[in-house]
Protein backbone atom coordinates (compact mmCIF):
# COMPACT_ATOMS: atom_id res chain seq x y z
CA UNK A 1 0.00 0.00 0.00
CA UNK A 2 1.13 3.48 -0.83
CA UNK A 3 2.03 5.84 2.10
CA UNK A 4 -0.11 8.59 0.65
CA UNK A 5 -3.11 6.28 0.50
CA UNK A 6 -2.66 5.39 4.18
CA UNK A 7 -2.44 9.07 5.18
CA UNK A 8 -5.48 9.86 3.06
CA UNK A 9 -7.40 7.06 4.75
CA UNK A 10 -6.49 8.39 8.20
CA UNK A 11 -7.46 11.96 7.30
CA UNK A 12 -10.75 10.83 5.79
CA UNK A 13 -11.49 8.86 8.97
CA UNK A 14 -10.39 11.56 11.45
CA UNK A 15 -12.02 14.65 9.88
CA UNK A 16 -15.60 13.58 10.68
CA UNK A 17 -14.58 12.56 14.22
CA UNK A 18 -12.78 15.85 14.92
CA UNK A 19 -15.68 17.80 13.43
CA UNK A 20 -18.19 15.95 15.61
CA UNK A 21 -16.11 16.47 18.75
CA UNK A 22 -15.69 20.17 17.99
CA UNK A 23 -19.42 20.64 17.47
CA UNK A 24 -20.17 18.72 20.68
CA UNK A 25 -17.76 20.90 22.65
CA UNK A 26 -19.22 24.14 21.33
CA UNK A 27 -22.77 22.97 21.95
CA UNK A 28 -22.07 21.63 25.44
CA UNK A 29 -23.46 23.41 28.49
CA UNK A 30 -20.05 23.45 30.16
CA UNK A 31 -18.51 25.47 27.38
CA UNK A 32 -21.30 28.06 27.47
CA UNK A 33 -21.15 28.16 31.29
CA UNK A 34 -17.44 28.96 31.00
CA UNK A 35 -18.15 31.76 28.53
CA UNK A 36 -20.93 33.14 30.78
CA UNK A 37 -18.70 33.08 33.86
CA UNK A 38 -15.99 34.94 31.98
CA UNK A 39 -18.52 37.58 30.90
CA UNK A 40 -19.80 37.89 34.49
CA UNK A 41 -16.25 38.47 35.71
CA UNK A 42 -15.77 41.18 33.08
CA UNK A 43 -19.04 42.82 34.16
CA UNK A 44 -17.91 42.75 37.79
CA UNK A 45 -14.55 44.30 36.88
CA UNK A 46 -16.29 47.00 34.86
CA UNK A 47 -18.61 47.80 37.76
CA UNK A 48 -15.66 47.92 40.15
CA UNK A 49 -13.75 50.29 37.89
CA UNK A 50 -16.84 52.48 37.47
CA UNK A 51 -17.23 52.60 41.24
CA UNK A 52 -13.60 53.56 41.78
CA UNK A 53 -13.72 56.22 39.08
CA UNK A 54 -16.98 57.58 40.53
CA UNK A 55 -15.42 57.83 43.98
CA UNK A 56 -12.35 59.66 42.69
CA UNK A 57 -14.36 62.04 40.51
CA UNK A 58 -16.67 62.93 43.38
CA UNK A 59 -13.86 63.21 45.97
CA UNK A 60 -11.51 65.29 43.83
CA UNK A 61 -14.31 67.31 42.25
CA UNK A 62 -15.70 68.33 45.63
CA UNK A 63 -12.22 69.39 46.77
CA UNK A 64 -11.82 71.60 43.70
CA UNK A 65 -15.31 73.05 44.11
CA UNK A 66 -14.63 73.82 47.79
CA UNK A 67 -11.30 75.42 46.87
CA UNK A 68 -13.04 77.54 44.24
CA UNK A 69 -10.69 76.99 41.32
CA UNK A 70 -8.89 74.25 39.43
CA UNK A 71 -5.46 74.07 37.81
CA UNK A 72 -5.18 73.27 34.11
CA UNK A 73 -3.35 70.01 34.79
CA UNK A 74 -5.87 68.98 37.44
CA UNK A 75 -8.79 69.55 35.09
CA UNK A 76 -7.05 67.75 32.23
CA UNK A 77 -6.23 64.71 34.39
CA UNK A 78 -9.69 64.57 35.99
CA UNK A 79 -11.44 64.86 32.64
CA UNK A 80 -9.19 62.68 30.48
CA UNK A 81 -8.19 59.87 32.82
CA UNK A 82 -11.27 59.57 35.04
CA UNK A 83 -14.39 61.22 33.68
CA UNK A 84 -13.81 60.36 30.01
CA UNK A 85 -13.54 56.59 30.55
CA UNK A 86 -16.21 56.75 33.27
CA UNK A 87 -18.76 58.30 30.92
CA UNK A 88 -17.75 55.96 28.07
CA UNK A 89 -18.57 52.96 30.28
CA UNK A 90 -21.98 54.43 31.04
CA UNK A 91 -21.34 56.20 34.32
CA UNK A 92 -23.53 59.20 35.11
CA UNK A 93 -25.46 60.77 37.98
CA UNK A 94 -23.63 62.58 40.74
CA UNK A 95 -20.23 62.43 39.05
CA UNK A 96 -21.73 64.05 35.96
CA UNK A 97 -23.18 66.89 38.05
CA UNK A 98 -19.89 67.42 39.87
CA UNK A 99 -17.96 67.49 36.60
CA UNK A 100 -20.38 70.11 35.28
CA UNK A 101 -19.65 72.24 38.36
CA UNK A 102 -15.90 71.64 38.05
CA UNK A 103 -16.05 72.74 34.40
CA UNK A 104 -17.47 76.08 35.56
CA UNK A 105 -14.61 76.74 38.01
CA UNK A 106 -11.99 79.36 37.17
CA UNK A 107 -8.88 77.70 35.73
CA UNK A 108 -5.53 78.74 37.12
CA UNK A 109 -2.23 78.07 35.44
CA UNK A 110 -0.75 76.35 38.47
CA UNK A 111 0.08 72.68 38.14
CA UNK A 112 -0.03 71.82 41.85
CA UNK A 113 -2.49 69.19 43.00
CA UNK A 114 -3.46 71.13 46.11
CA UNK A 115 -2.49 74.72 46.84
CA UNK A 116 -0.43 75.22 50.04
CA UNK A 117 -2.36 78.41 50.90
CA UNK A 118 -5.58 76.44 50.66
CA UNK A 119 -4.20 73.72 52.93
CA UNK A 120 -3.06 76.19 55.62
CA UNK A 121 -6.60 77.22 56.43
CA UNK A 122 -8.17 73.75 56.45
CA UNK A 123 -7.74 71.00 59.01
CA UNK A 124 -8.43 68.06 56.79
CA UNK A 125 -8.02 64.68 58.51
CA UNK A 126 -7.63 62.87 55.17
CA UNK A 127 -4.73 65.11 54.15
CA UNK A 128 -1.82 65.11 56.63
CA UNK A 129 -0.26 68.09 54.85
CA UNK A 130 -3.28 70.17 55.87
CA UNK A 131 -2.58 69.55 59.57
CA UNK A 132 0.96 70.91 59.53
CA UNK A 133 1.72 74.26 61.10
CA UNK A 134 3.10 76.64 58.55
Amino acid sequence: MDVYAVIEGIVVTLVPIVTALTCALIASAGFWAFIQKRDDQRDAKTKLLLGLAHDRIVDQGLKYIERGWIAKDEYHDLNKYLYGPYSTFGGNGLAEKIMAEVAELPIHGRSMVMDVDYLKGHNNERNPAARRDY
